[in-house]
């Protein structure tokens, strides 16, 4: 049967679903605990969505301090720009460094903007930024960092881990994010003022959400093997590995099906992790030093955990004749977010774009391209996936 990658970062065992079935009713505050333990926090709160989650904290923000603007990323996902502007703020875009995938810390991340009251870290692909860096110079401002560890869980930032960092701390568990389960957000806060004043009042989750995210989990752990993804990518009905721009969203608290999912995907972490960060290794070593690409890196003592491994064509149309071969053969390659924030045109309206221009974002739109790292990638592959990039570089120059 010809194999097809998902665009998913996490195959989990179809034994982990079982679980879903049978969760306890503490499953949600059980997962909180643990989230609180790990990633050094005050309290966790969970939601149905890390748009939910995200949504929820931005209302707090903005009920507790004067100005609604929050600085984003340029280039980044597009459900945090929604989330932004479900919670009725204006979205800041600011340069991003193609180099780092990061904020331009030189000149264009302070905010002089003085409607702005939040800061987004930015991190992407299993890359964090330089959060440390970010706190030292919102600090004077009293600026409220919000950590987005939604595609950074498993990797460190100077020995701590990707999540413990800023005043609340975002995780995702939909399908593609580094534990990807059914769904689900969580916020760990930092500091006695925020975790009194943050609120969970969303719709709280049907009594028969277990079972419906048993039967979702044994079907995703079933059908996202590459063998049989080739048969239901087919199916017009279902779509992967599409982010879209869409405030309207529904907000509801965390089913005990899919905490239950998520705490047993937190006790095969490692596994999952090592095998991306392999892979990742093994790709960065093979296509360093290529001419006419770039691989995005972070900075000394802040570790790539490879949810997927990132790379930016300088020319664009070898991006697009690299990305039309690799998908042709199955290998999962993606264009990512298609367009930087400020050319999004369902976002424009929630837009203030005073912190541009952006020619940092523009360019990683331009180029950027994303290979598989999951656990169903191996050697064979990663020969297949660099031999096309080397023939189209070959071929452009």
């Amino acid at each position: 049967m010809f194999k097809r990658f998902p665009p998913v970062g996490t195959l989990f065992p179809l034994r982990t679903t079982l679980k879903t079935f049978k969760a306890s009713p503490d499953a949600v505050s059980v997962l909180e605990r643990r989230m609180v333990e790990l990633f050094e926090g005050q309290a966790a709160f969970s939601f149905n969505s890390g748009r939910a989650a995200l949504t929820a904290v931005l209302r707090m923000i903005a009920e507790t301090r004067r100005g609604k603007g929050v600085i984003v990323p340029a280039y980044f996902c597009y459900s945090v720009a929604a989330a932004i502007a479900k919670a009725g703020m204006k979205i800041f875009p600011a340069d991003v460094v193609p180099e780092t995938l990061s904020y331009d810390y030189k000149d264009r991340v302070r905010p002089s903007p003085s409607d702005v009251v939040a800061v987004v870290s930015p991190g992407l692909f299993g890359m964090p930024g330089d959060i440390p860096e970010l706190q030292r110079i919102c600090r004077p401002d009293h600026l409220f960092i919000i950590e987005d560890a939604a595609q950074t869980l498993g990797a460190s930032i100077d020995g701590k881990p990707a999540g413990s960092f800023g005043d609340v701390s975002l995780f995702s568990f939909g399908r593609g994010k580094p534990l990807g389960g059914l769904g689900g957000g969580v916020l760990v806060t930092r500091g006695r003022a925020i975790s009194e004043t943050m609120k969970t009042d969303c719709v709280s989750p049907s009594p028969r959400a277990p079972w419906k995210s048993g039967l979702e989990s044994v079907a995703a752990a079933a059908v996202l093997r590459p063998g049989l993804f080739s048969l239901v990518r087919l199916m017009p009905f279902i779509r992967f590995g599409r982010t879209v721009f869409d405030p309207d969203f529904v907000e509801r608290g965390l089913d005990a099906g899919s905490a239950a999912l998520i705490r047993e995907l937190f006790k095969i972490k490692e596994q999952i992790f090592q095998v991306r960060l392999a892979n990742g290794k093994e790709l960065h070593e093979r296509l360093d030093g290529i001419e006419g690409i770039l691989i995005p890196k972070p900075r000394a003592g802040i570790t790539h955990s490879y949810l997927r491994f990132p790379l930016i064509f300088e020319d664009p149309a070898d991006r697009d004749a690299a990305l039309f071969r690799l998908t042709t053969k199955g290998l999962g390659a993606t264009a990512m977010y298609p367009q930087p924030l400020h050319k999004v045109e369902k976002a424009g309206k929630f837009l203030n774009l005073e912190l541009r221009p952006f020619p940092g974002a523009e360019k990683v739109a331009r180029g950027i391209m994303t290979l598989p790292t999951q656990a169903s990638v191996g050697h064979r592959d990663i020969n297949k996936i660099v031999k096309i990039i080397r023939e189209v570089l070959a071929a452009g120059a």
